[in-house]
């Protein structure tokens, strides 16, 4: 497992699930200790806290994991600022809390990615690809206010909130009060995300990664594209890119290309329209 600082006591305010920002589960058949769950949470001054448990997500309780729970070295996860990189800086007393949405470094292999390097150059990725992307406005383009540093380090970036995703309305859909969520017009959400894809494409970028958790939806239940982690100029190479499922198992998510997005929407465009759609996208 990575390395983490046992000095620091676990946050004692962890108190349910509800309050973690995200966990995953990881079942290696036929390794010893091979079943393990994972789960951390950040904290707004830019904090981490890891927790890796050896049982299955079902049988973890919530004590267990306050009590597994240990702060991450910032070194870890949030990448140095080269000099020469200008990353727009943004004060979240700025707008109030429940507009804004703070990405932090993705945690889903923290424990085996060691060294730390490719967690913190894919973030670093993100916030230099925001800045290009913010420069090119387009209203079905999630809106970039800056990022948050500490100690020359990035620590967030900092995005418009939305209501929820493509996939999470869907799964509302499911409650009994669905109705209060409306409905969402097919034709002209696909109009609008195209839109989007194609503005991306005429400043030379391709998304990389189109799927219907990438897709947040406006008030008007209209589609807002995030998730700019895989996005670079045509021809670039990828860190990360394509989702089983999302892209076309033909061709290799290696470079950027604009045909992995004419893939994605294609797909989109055929889950929509499929009333017994799965919902894990």
């Amino acid at each position: 497992m990575a390395t983490v600082d046992d000095d620091v006591s676990p946050p004692h305010d962890i108190q349910a699930f509800t309050n973690l920002d995200g966990a995953t589960g990881v079942h290696n058949e036929g390794e010893p200790d091979g079943e393990y769950t994972t789960f951390w949470k950040f904290y707004r001054n830019g904090d981490a806290y890891f927790a890796q448990i050896f049982k299955p997500r079902p049988n973890v309780n919530i004590a267990e994991v306050k009590e597994a729970m240990r702060r991450i070295p910032d070194e870890d996860i949030y990448p140095e600022i080269p000099e020469g990189v200008n990353l727009k800086e943004m004060a979240t007393t700025e707008k109030p809390d429940n507009e804004l949405y703070i990405k932090r470094p993705s945690l889903l292999t923290y424990e085996t990615s060691n060294p730390h390097e490719w967690i913190r150059d894919v973030f670093l990725g993100e916030a230099q690809i925001m800045e290009q992307v913010s420069s090119i406005q387009h209203k079905n383009i999630i809106q970039y206010y800056g990022c948050l540093k500490r100690d020359r380090r990035l620590v967030g970036i900092v995005l418009e909130r939305h209501k929820c995703s493509l996939t999470e309305f869907f799964l509302w859909q499911m409650d009994k009060d669905k109705d209060k969520n409306g409905t969402i017009d097919s034709q002209r959400f696909m109009e609008e995300l195209e839109s989007a894809i194609f503005h991306l494409h005429q400043a030379g970028l391709a998304h990389n990664d189109l799927k219907p958790s990438n897709i947040l939806l406006d008030k008007d239940n209209l589609p807002v594209l995030i998730d700019f982690g895989s996005c670079r100029p045509f021809g670039a190479r990828l860190m990360e890119g394509g989702t089983p499922g999302w892209c076309n198992h033909e061709k290799l998510v290696m470079f950027s290309d604009k045909e992995h997005d004419l893939f994605g929407l294609d797909r989109i465009r055929e889950w929509l329209a499929n009333p017994d759609r799965a919902l894990d996208g």
